[in-house]
């Protein structure tokens, strides 16, 4: 189980944010680690899209005379836990539909949120804290070929300046 996916089964509605617009994203179950409870900035509109989730969800299980003890957010029809293969499955479907040549996982989406942090001039150490990575280094290692290439693309602004004096 990937941590992004474990994130997401545990995410309840205790950690969808008020105004502040951030969130403590949950702990896995299984693995627990001191960096894996954080807490994180996340857009105001995600956490509409949360709210509003949580709230068809209950008024659907409440129907059906079910009360979710743990308040989570992402549960299916039938009220269980949502898997990692039904996550990726409905990645999957979503990529057929967007007509995308690459079919990417639930793993693949966190790697590609830390490299658009990274190209976006977000700082590393950040980016390692908001993935809950151990430390900076397992942070730079998995994204040392996004590194590898934003120094090329310094190297040639470095250029560029010196030429220009």
């Amino acid at each position: 189980m990937t941590s992004s996916h474990s994130s997401l089964l545990n995410f309840s509605k205790n950690n969808i944010p008020g105004s502040s617009g951030h969130t403590v994203l949950p702990f896995p179950i299984k693995r627990v680690y001191a960096q894996s409870l954080r807490t994180v900035p996340i857009p105001q509109q995600l956490v509409m899209i949360l709210k509003k989730l949580h709230k068809e969800q209950r008024e659907e299980a409440l129907k059906d005379g079910y009360r979710d003890p743990d308040n989570l957010v992402c549960r299916n029809d039938r009220h269980q836990v949502v898997t990692n293969e039904t996550v990726n499955n409905t990645v999957k479907r979503l990529c057929r539909y967007a007509e995308t040549k690459n079919v990417i996982t639930s793993h693949g989406l966190r790697h590609s949120h830390g490299s658009m942090l990274l190209f976006a001039g977000v700082d590393i150490m950040a980016i390692s804290r908001r993935l809950g990575h151990a430390s900076i280094q397992i942070t730079m290692r998995v994204y040392l070929h996004e590194v590898d290439e934003m120094k090329q693309r310094d190297d040639k602004k470095v250029i560029n300046a010196l030429n220009a004096l």
